[in-house]
C-alpha cells in the first residue's frame, strides 16, 4: 500500500528518469503497485467484519446496547488515534517547515497552509468532509483515519437496527432505506 501510493504521489513531482519509469510500467510486477488502490476498501471492509463479530461476541455475554457500553465505546474509538494525529499534525505544520528544501519544496508549503485554520477538522475527524476542496483541508492525504473512525462510530447503530427489532424484515427494510440515502446522499455530494 505505501508502495503504491509512494509511486502515485511521485507521478505528480519532478521524475528524472521518465523513460525508465515508464518502461517499469509495462511489466507484470507493476499490478502490484495498480493494485494497490484496492487496499483501502479490503482494509475497511475486514475492520468492519471484525468490529462487527467482536460487538457481537461481547453482546452475547453482556448487552452492548446500554447507555454506558455504547458511551464507552464511543470514546475509546474517538481518542484512540488522537494523540498520534495531533503529534503528526503539529510535526507537519511546525517542525517538517524547517527540514525541507529543494525545487518542489514550496509544493509541501502550498499543501500544508490551510492547516493554519482547518487544523480543528483533523481533531474532530471530519477533514474527510469538510471543507469540500480538496485543496482547502488541512493534511487532505489523511482521509483515511476519519473515514474509519466514522465508520466505526456508526457500528453500534448499524447492529441495534439488526439486533433490536424482533421481525427481522423490519431491520431489512430500515438498512434499504438508510442505503438508498446513503447512495442519494454521496452522488448529492460528489456531484452537486
Amino acid at each position: 500500500m505505501i508502495w503504491g501510493i509512494t509511486f502515485y504521489f511521485s507521478w505528480f513531482s519532478v521524475i528524472s528518469n521518465q523513460p525508465e519509469v515508464d518502461s517499469m510500467m509495462d511489466t507484470m510486477l507493476f499490478n502490484t503497485v495498480s493494485g494497490t488502490v484496492y487496499t483501502v476498501p479490503v482494509f475497511l471492509f475486514c475492520s468492519g467484519f471484525l468490529q462487527t463479530f467482536s460487538f457481537l461476541q461481547k453482546d452475547k455475554e453482556e448487552s452492548m446496547f446500554t447507555p454506558a457500553k455504547l458511551m464507552g465505546y464511543t470514546f475509546k474509538k474517538f481518542t484512540r488515534y488522537i494523540p498520534v494525529n495531533a503529534v503528526c499534525l503539529l510535526t507537519v505544520v511546525y517542525i517538517m517547515p524547517y527540514v525541507g528544501s529543494g525545487p518542489i519544496w514550496n509544493n509541501f508549503a502550498t499543501l500544508t497552509a490551510p492547516c493554519g485554520s482547518m487544523w480543528w477538522t483533523n481533531i474532530l475527524w471530519v477533514n474527510n468532509l469538510y471543507p469540500r476542496e480538496f485543496d482547502d483541508k488541512c493534511l487532505p492525504w489523511t482521509w483515511f483515519v476519519p473515514c474509519y473512525v466514522q465508520l466505526s462510530l456508526l457500528l453500534p447503530f448499524i447492529l441495534a437496527i439488526y439486533r433490536l427489532p424482533e421481525n427481522k424484515v423490519i431491520s431489512g427494510v430500515i438498512y434499504a432505506i438508510i442505503g438508498a440515502l446513503a447512495l442519494y446522499g454521496s452522488f448529492e455530494f460528489a456531484y452537486a
